[in-house]
């Protein structure tokens, strides 16, 4: 394992706790990042509970429980709710991390400004002013190899362009 630090980035590994788990995941994304020369963004994890100051100051001024992306790096999906349960992605499918995106084209340019200023002073992190509206992945199968995704709708699909018929028109995906 130490003569080969990557065994990190393809191994799933348990853990007893949710500290545990942020912790583990934060070291590995910033290692994956920087071994691979790869943007490591972090932005605040959304609570879904109305939150006392104090303990808002907490969570997010401790830095304690961000979310983070690297493209390229491994991931699980979590949760059932994205709607894809019946193309068999469900809590727990592997994926690999592809990239992120902005409905909101002024959000879009934002996040460019931010990451143009990070790259200018070297910054190990990108830390985003809001989450992104989807983020991107390659599913992959149970030996780690990227599935394909010709079963799955255009919209869906970031390996071919994007055709809108009720528009009549066609344009290629983008995201960062």
């Amino acid at each position: 394992m130490t003569a080969d630090p990557t065994w990190l980035d393809e191994r799933t590994i348990l853990v007893t706790s949710n500290f545990d788990r942020v912790v583990l995941t934060g070291c590995t994304a910033r290692l994956y990042a920087k071994r691979n020369n790869k943007h490591l963004f972090r932005w605040r994890r959304q609570i879904k509970k109305l939150l006392s100051p104090e303990l808002e100051s907490l969570v997010y001024d401790e830095d304690a429980n961000p979310e983070l992306f690297a493209s390229g790096a491994r991931g699980h999906i979590l949760g059932n709710n994205s709607g894809n349960v019946r193309w068999g992605v469900a809590n727990g499918t592997p994926c690999r991390l592809h990239s992120l995106v902005w409905q909101d084209e002024a959000k879009t340019a934002i996040v460019m400004v931010v990451i143009k200023t990070a790259r200018s002073n070297n910054a190990d992190i990108i830390d985003l002013p809001f989450l992104p509206d989807y983020i991107n992945v390659q599913l992959l199968d149970s030996a780690g190899d990227v599935r394909i995704g010709d079963m799955w709708p255009p919209e869906n699909n970031l390996e071919a362009a994007m055709v809108i018929p009720s528009l009549g028109s066609s344009r290629a995906k983008s995201a960062l």
